[in-house]
């Protein structure tokens, strides 16, 4: 099953450089919901989708609204492709991340390691993000097989998928960046 993933829009505190994870519920900014109808229009006529999946927190399903608007296709939430819970590390820069985790977490790390265990910093674990991320896949697979699907979820969840299907190669998961994954 072919399904596109898009990373949300800009937010704030993602052009400031914090972490967001799933307590930090908040709005794209101004430039965020600009760049995202930008690639809407540029990009949206290369893509073969006939349903939309959005986590429910606003800078996603913000997002999702444009795709789904834009072809007048449904929209559904689902709370498995929520972004990861960072627990105390939420709403911090990567610096402030490593010194509070004394040096066991950073941007390297995150970037470059699958699947990282936040449970030690009252976050989500590993194995539990992984579970939850299958979780939706498989309710895609037994819900929606006939479907096209096009999933706006967070960088957290894209990076756990490509840790999922290592021969998916990414470039990095930026805002509004586009990825598709054979499930």
């Amino acid at each position: 099953m072919k399904v596109y993933f898009v990373r949300h829009g800009q937010t704030h505190s993602n052009k400031l450089g914090r972490v967001m994870s799933r307590s930090n519920d908040e709005s794209l900014s101004e430039e965020g919901l600009f760049h995202v109808k930008k690639v809407v229009q540029e990009k949206v006529n290369e893509l073969d989708y006939d349903i939309v999946f959005t986590s429910p927190l606003k800078r996603a399903f913000e997002t999702a609204k444009e795709f789904a608007v834009y072809k007048n296709v449904p929209l559904h939430h689902h709370n498995d492709i929520l972004e990861l819970e960072f627990g105390k590390l939420s709403n911090k820069t990567w610096e402030e991340i490593n010194i509070i985790s004394k040096g066991k977490l950073n941007y390297n790390i995150w970037k470059n390691v699958i699947g990282v265990d936040l449970s030690p910093y009252e976050g989500e674990s590993k194995v539990t993000a992984i579970e939850r991320i299958k979780n939706f896949i498989n309710y895609l697979k037994n819900h929606h097989p006939n479907s096209k699907p096009l999933v706006v979820t967070h960088g957290g969840v894209l990076r756990t998928l490509n840790g999922l299907y290592p021969e998916y190669v990414s470039d990095g998961f930026k805002n509004v960046s586009i990825h598709v994954f054979e499930l």
